[in-house]
């Protein structure tokens, strides 16, 4: 088995237990903790690699650039509250195909 088709299928089967343990965990808690818990984790995962990657790179902070960061990270909190809040209020067959679809439709755009 090539590695590529091992990694699509490794990836499609976490995404499926990821989404359905996250559509039980919405029950017990709110949007807005599941979006802070996920959203921490995230950062905490991926701190060092950016560190990394800054340190190593010649990418002045520049008032245009933190600005921008800071408008994606409220996009992103935004997204994933509404994200959560649609888990918890519909069935997980209608909104899982829909989030797979956002790279198209982001490419689309």
């Amino acid at each position: 088995m090539e590695i590529g088709i091992l990694i699509a299928l490794l990836s499609a089967f976490t995404s499926s237990l990821r989404e359905s343990i996250r559509k039980h965990v919405s029950a017990d808690f709110s949007s807005v903790e599941i979006g802070f818990i996920t959203q921490v984790y995230g950062v905490i995962l991926l701190a060092p690699f950016a560190g990394y990657y800054l340190l190593r790179s010649n990418i002045a902070p520049t008032p245009g650039l933190l600005f921008a960061i800071l408008v994606s990270a409220a996009g992103v909190l935004s997204s994933t509250y509404i994200y959560v809040e649609a888990m918890r209020i519909s069935d997980l067959s209608v909104t899982e195909p829909l989030r797979q679809m956002t790279p198209l439709i982001v490419a689309l755009l």
